[in-house]
């Protein structure tokens, strides 16, 4: 038996996002379709902690970084961690596998190609300096264009696959259920009172079809909800990674600004408009649809954007677990 060291967000709470945990979930289902008695051990990215890096010395065979964007227009360190990615090379130099799977980019609104966006993005020291490093891991998997379009022709195993949070259902054994309701959910990235006015207009369109929440995902969101919203029975808050997915089952059409809602929905056949905030939204993208921008969201959502997936085109989880025998295993 295989142990891989998941560094990821390993706690639940009303501060964090649950995003995380959906990521880092959908990539267990998909080693766990290789390789089904893997053991995994998650250890948190937040902070370096020399324990934690002891119990992965001595008992990793691989060490995965589990998502999160990993290139931005900044030189914050938070969240990109190159202390990290250099912990993590260290431990490759003594044999162990490594690797940064469904990693990302955040580019703000408005795109423009890819070419360009990758210029400004490696104008920063941190940005390079994450790409050097990135460059000697066994295995690089990206979710949306920009981040392989950083890392192509640099990180010589690296390859652009649908975002992890598809799988995540397959971890808990969720399927989809009986479809009672309508959602809209939003993000703190962006929010304004304007947006979040336009997606309340949205959610009474939608509650003329069937009962209809408003989503939040963590305890700020919920307040700015409040201040927003009339009617509080129709906010919902949940934070917890297996109860989101359990109510996505239930969903039948949702509006979403949070990338990481829009696509486990996805997967769990509710029909789905993604508004994008920034390039990130290109992983909703890469199933085949379009995203639509915030800054261009007009009253009521219509029919015609609903985007949902066919029994036949589920996507296969192949092009992982292959790549995962030729690098890792």
């Amino acid at each position: 038996m295989k142990t891989y060291a998941l560094l990821t967000s390993p706690c639940t709470g009303p501060t964090l996002n649950p995003g995380s945990h959906l990521i880092t979930d959908g990539i267990k289902a998909l080693i766990r379709f290789q390789d089904p008695e893997a053991i995994f051990l998650e250890m948190t990215l937040f902070t370096h902690v020399p324990l934690n890096w002891d119990v992965i010395n001595a008992r990793a065979d691989g060490i995965f970084l589990c998502g999160n964007p990993r290139f931005e227009l900044s030189n914050n360190h938070f969240f990109w961690l190159t202390d990290l990615l250099k912990l993590m090379l260290s431990a490759r130099g003594r044999g162990v596998k490594i690797g940064d799977l469904f990693l990302g980019a955040a580019y703000p609104l408005p795109l423009t190609n890819l070419d360009d966006m990758k210029t400004d993005l490696l104008k920063f020291p941190r940005n390079r300096e994450t790409l050097s490093l990135l460059s000697e891991f066994d295995l690089v998997v990206t979710r949306d264009a920009l981040s392989q379009r950083i890392c192509k022709g640099v990180v010589k195993y690296c390859c652009q696959l649908p975002d992890s949070t598809f799988w995540a259902r397959y971890l808990w054994g969720i399927v989809p259920e009986e479809k009672k309701y309508n959602c809209v959910t939003f993000t703190r990235l962006h929010c304004t009172d304007w947006l979040l006015k336009q997606l309340y207009t949205t959610s009474l369109k939608l509650a003329e079809e069937r009962e209809t929440y408003f989503l939040c995902t963590c305890w700020e969101e919920y307040r700015i909800a409040l201040s927003v919203i009339p009617e509080p029975k129709n906010i919902l808050l949940i934070y917890d990674p297996e109860s989101l997915l359990r109510f996505y089952s239930k969903v039948d059409k949702l509006v979403s600004c949070r990338l990481h809602s829009s696509i486990p929905a996805l997967s769990l056949g509710a029909k789905v408009v993604n508004i994008a905030m920034d390039s990130r939204s290109q992983a909703f993208d890469a199933f085949g649809f379009e995203s639509v921008p915030f800054t261009e969201l007009a009253d009521g959502m219509s029919e015609a954007v609903m985007n949902f997936i066919c029994a036949g085109d589920i996507p296969t989880p192949k092009p992982f677990t292959d790549l995962f025998v030729e690098s890792i295993l």
